[in-house]
């Protein structure tokens, strides 16, 4: 497969609308899923979740008693060239930080 197109330029800001929202990896090369999210800034709620076409999905389940996001799920890495589907109870601006 070839992909064409302009690549992102980072930081870029993506707003999640509340509900579902389909999202593309901004990184030009497949990253590992706590990398990316280290790199995300964005106000998770309880119960978000990031679903892959075909890789599975991660779910947020707060923090611990030291303030470290809890995630949970199969999917282990995000792919250049893929597309994703955000599920946000509460929407807004999501920040893509450069690696």
């Amino acid at each position: 497969m070839q992909i064409t197109g302009t690549p992102v330029t980072l930081p870029h800001t993506k707003t999640f609308a509340a509900g579902w929202t389909w999202i593309s990896h901004p990184y030009d090369s497949d990253i590992p899923i706590n990398s990316v999210l280290t790199n995300l800034d964005f106000e998770w709620r309880t119960e978000d979740k990031i679903v892959s076409q075909t890789e599975g999905q991660i779910q947020y389940f707060g923090t611990d008693s030291s303030g470290q996001e809890i995630w949970s799920g199969s999917l282990t890495h995000m792919k250049a060239g893929k597309g994703y589907m955000v599920k946000t109870s509460s929407g807004g601006p999501a920040i893509y930080s450069s690696m």
